[in-house]
């Protein structure tokens, strides 16, 4: 199964990139942070028209902020996926359980801005463990802009917590880490030698790279993710025929048209 992750830092002016990009990619799952969406943006919009949208935009109940925020997870349409109610609402975050050939997988995304509340994350390990509990026999893949600078990933054991008086919410994900058995598998730095993106899962990794081709304009701050894990994808349907080649296409001449 092949999946991508960004913090894009907003959809609402890349649409048109975004739709471009779609129609070129077949990831079977696609995460993306601060998508700064609202409801005068409909998912149909976006261009992932073999996708299953999930959004958690953000809103005066999630954020005391108005503008920014918000997670999306698209599924493909072949597996059966819904969006999962947790206790916690208050927080820009993102469940959906689907239906695999591999069995139940959940999937997680969650948006914390700079200098979150330790609470904030308590919060949220707190509906992770829930999710834990209800779903015993599920696998599950956690991904988000966890905007912890002063946690240091040398690999997937073993974090490091710079500066240990000032992280009470590195010290929270590191505890649910080891308590539900977890590994945090992205150590792919960005420009200022940080990793900001966390991608947590109980399931194999089978490679995680960054992502040559990204589909968005890319944040120094977030390296865009291409991911690879050990669960069946989805039957294609027709996988014979020809696809078309939307990068010949004259955008500027049919938009003129």
């Amino acid at each position: 199964m092949e999946i991508y992750y960004q913090n894009i830092r907003g959809i609402r002016t890349k649409l048109q990139k975004l739709r471009e990009s779609a129609a070129l990619y077949s990831y079977d799952i696609y995460f993306l942070t601060e998508t700064w969406l609202d409801g005068n943006i409909k998912s149909a919009e976006l261009g992932l028209d073999n996708h299953k949208i999930h959004r958690c935009d953000r809103s005066s109940s999630t954020s005391t902020k108005k503008k920014g925020g918000g997670v999306l997870i698209a599924v493909d349409s072949k597996l059966p996926s819904r969006k999962i109610n947790t206790k916690n609402n208050d927080i820009e975050q993102l469940f959906v359980l689907t239906n695999t050939p591999s069995g139940k997988l959940i999937l997680g995304c969650v948006y914390f801005p700079p200098t979150s509340d330790s609470l904030m994350y308590q919060k949220h390990c707190e509906d992770i463990e829930l999710l834990f509990t209800k779903y015993p026999e599920a696998k599950f893949i956690l991904t988000g802009d966890y905007n912890l600078p002063n946690l240091e990933w040398k690999g997937t054991e073993d974090p490091i917590i710079l500066h240990e008086k000032e992280n009470d919410a590195a010290r929270v994900i590191l505890d649910m880490l080891n308590f539900l058995n977890l590994n945090q598998h992205n150590i792919i730095s960005n420009t200022s030698n940080r990793i900001l993106d966390l991608i947590m899962s109980n399931i194999h990794i089978l490679n995680l790279m960054e992502s040559i081709d990204p589909i968005l304009p890319l944040d120094s701050y977030h390296p865009a993710l291409h991911i690879s894990v050990e669960i069946e994808s989805p039957v294609k349907n027709n996988p014979s025929l020809p696809s078309l080649n939307f990068r010949k296409a004259d955008y500027d001449v049919i938009c003129n048209h």
